[in-house]
């Protein structure tokens, strides 16, 4: 009823609201009162998505006072008045809008503990993938009053029941794919519009593959939905959460969304960074399986698929898929026009460069000058990354030397050539690596503090997963407390915690960057060396600490043994846990050497056993029989390779 009151106010022409605006000021008066009433009922869980539609109306009513009392005043400017007061009620009639999709979902009943006991028992599944996660690298957002126009097309993408049910935003490295994504699930959640989200990461093994995409998905839909518990429950429990990626999306998507109660207010799911997935072709699968499985689900649920990537090929080309095509708008970031992202950068600039100056600078009232602000984002030349690794390295809290530091990356740019894609942030990677290399001349250990540079860098961006700097030492056989100051001058590239949180990279550009000798030159990490060290690592680990029955369970099955996680937690190290999980996914990427191929006979000799019953207990025996397959098929390719080379 408050809604149909509301529309039917929104939707008079002009002369009607003229004419009955006194009486539209005291209906809309009433509605507040009403809604105020409703929200009464509503459960705490509600508050947030619900305040922020009380929010708009209650900005609504006033502002349409406003325009009723200046009509009252005289008759200039009716029509502009007029104007506003229609939107000023089109914004009530959003925010009724959104009270109303709330009070659509609370009229479900919330999930029972025993049914989200049973949904937290579905494993596998990647709970750092969430936007909101802890574990994400970045926790950014879009800065307010930026992204606006692009922001304002999403959402009224999600609300348009017509619209086609996948949002593609495409953009080059560097142009704010994932902030975006983060924005857009952050304020979907917050209205209860958001099913489920899922960020890809080439720093998560398990978030570089689709292989636990939709079983993570579904969890998440089941929380957010009671009355997909049951089905999505009775499908993980058939195994289907390890199987091939079709049967996976039939059983946990499509068929519980068949089953689930009708929704017609949008259910927004969010996928990040689709490039960032290793294998180009469970990419391509995944798009392959979405086009028809988005067609069945709509016929009950008004599902909305928010996707992000760079313009590779491989994800690109099914998009120009027919089938897919006539499901999917398409926005290219990077061809937004210019001005747009201009002066989003400005803002963004601007707002952080004078937060540097009230930390830093107090008295020093006039920087930045308008000119090293201008040329700032000239050379950011639409890339967000370029704008936010110099407010890190210019803002950097160890060295408190901003103005400084903005003069050098600013002396070191040349700004007469033209600007080209990346051409600046790769400068500005060299700038920040060189600045943090030892002096030759000053430092007698210069050399062998360049090496320890290059192996940590190496190190950080080639893990699978990211790991503590206590860990990182333990891995890497380091003395304790080397690895902090090592990597002290990355803080603008590098997310450097305290213990136990992991160090991670703040942008994939930097790893880009490192790993790609064209752009980084005598800077570059081979990818093929860092791995072959990583993966020796590992398996001397595990020759040297794996024993028989290391968590002392004895012979109690695992569903007898209470607190699994932190008997591993207590009894296996962080690094030997890394170990048990990856050493196989680090061989994989190297080549024969004599010292890998005798440490893997060791392994296998007389450690198989024991890293198989570690596997057990985390949970993850099956991923160990694609370890050892991936062994076997890396010893048959190097036995091929010898032979031809010896031959």
């Amino acid at each position: 009823q408050i809604t149909a009151h509301a529309m039917g106010i929104k939707e008079q022409n002009l002369g009607s609201k003229f004419l009955g605006r006194a009486d539209n000021a005291s209906a809309i008066t009433g509605l507040s009162v009403a809604v105020d009433r409703a929200v009464d009922r509503f459960q705490v869980s509600g508050t947030m998505g619900i305040e922020r539609g009380i929010g708009e109306i209650r900005g609504g009513v006033g502002s349409v006072r406003e325009g009723v009392e200046r009509l009252e005043v005289g008759s200039k400017g009716v029509e502009k008045e007029l104007k506003n007061i229609k939107d000023d009620i089109g914004l009530l009639g959003k925010g009724v809008g959104r009270i109303g999709n709330m009070l659509e979902y609370k009229g479900v009943a919330r999930i029972s503990e025993s049914e989200e006991a049973a949904l937290n028992a579905i494993h596998p599944r990647v709970d750092s993938a969430r936007y909101d996660s802890a574990l994400q690298t970045s926790s950014s957002f879009c800065l307010e009053e930026t992204r606006v126009a692009l922001l304002k097309e999403i959402e009224e993408w999600a609300e348009d029941p017509n619209s086609r049910p996948i949002f593609w935003l495409c953009g080059m490295a560097g142009t704010g794919k994932t902030t975006i994504a983060r924005t857009v699930a952050k304020r979907f959640d917050e209205s209860n519009r958001l099913g489920a989200s899922f960020f890809f990461s080439r720093d998560e093994a398990d978030r570089r593959t689709t292989n636990l995409l939709f079983p993570t998905i579904a969890h998440q839909l089941a929380l957010h939905n009671p009355s997909l518990c049951e089905h999505v429950v009775g499908a993980a429990t058939l195994h289907v959460c390890t199987a091939m990626l079709r049967t996976q999306l039939n059983k946990l998507i499509v068929e519980p969304l068949q089953r689930a109660n009708p929704q017609s207010s949008p259910l927004v799911i969010v996928m990040d960074a689709l490039d960032e997935c290793a294998k180009e072709s469970q990419i391509t699968e995944m798009l392959v399986l979405l086009a028809p499985a988005i067609q069945v689900i709509r016929n009950t649920i008004n599902i909305k698929l928010f996707l992000t990537s760079r313009p590779q090929i491989h994800i690109s080309s099914e998009f120009k898929e027919p089938g897919m095509e006539a499901v999917s708008n398409v926005s290219v970031l990077h061809d937004i026009e210019k001005s747009l992202v201009r002066a989003d950068i400005t803002r963004f600039i601007e707002h952080h460069l004078q937060r540097i100056a009230r930390l830093m600078l107090p008295r020093h009232t006039y920087w930045p000058t308008s000119e090293e602000k201008e040329a700032l984002v000239d050379m950011a030349d639409g890339l967000f990354i370029f704008a936010s690794v110099t407010i890190g390295y210019v803002g950097d809290t160890k060295h408190r030397q901003p103005k400084q530091r903005l003069r050098k990356i600013l002396s070191s740019l040349d700004q007469n050539q033209p600007s080209v894609s990346l051409k600046y942030l790769d400068i500005l990677y060299r700038q920040i690596l060189v600045a943090s290399f030892p002096d030759s001349d000053e430092d007698e250990d210069s050399e062998e503090t360049l090496q320890r540079i290059r192996v940590i860098l190496g190190t950080v961006a080639f893990v699978f997963y990211p790991l503590s700097s206590c860990t990182l030492e333990r891995l890497l056989q380091w003395e304790e407390d080397t690895v902090e100051p090592t990597l002290a001058p990355f803080h603008s590239v590098l997310s450097i915690p305290p213990d136990p949180e992991p160090v991670r990279v703040f942008h994939k550009s930097f790893p880009d960057f490192l790993t790609d000798k064209g752009r980084s030159g005598d800077l570059y990490i081979g990818p093929t060396e860092h791995h072959a060290r990583i993966a020796l690592l590992c398996l001397t680990h595990l020759n040297s600490t794996l024993q028989r029955d290391m968590c002392g369970v004895g012979n109690r099955l695992l569903s007898e043994i209470n607190d699994v996680e932190a008997i591993l937690q207590t009894k296996v190290q962080g690094h030997v846990l890394y170990a048990c999980r990856y050493w196989a996914a680090h061989l994989e990427e190297t080549t024969w050497t004599a010292e890998l191929g005798a440490a893997l006979k060791d392994f296998c000799d007389n450690k198989l056993l024991y890293w198989l019953e570690i596997l057990c207990l985390d949970r993850k025996l099956s991923s160990g029989i694609l370890a050892l397959d991936s062994a076997r098929r890396w010893t048959q390719v190097n036995e091929r390779s010898n032979k031809t080379g010896s031959s």
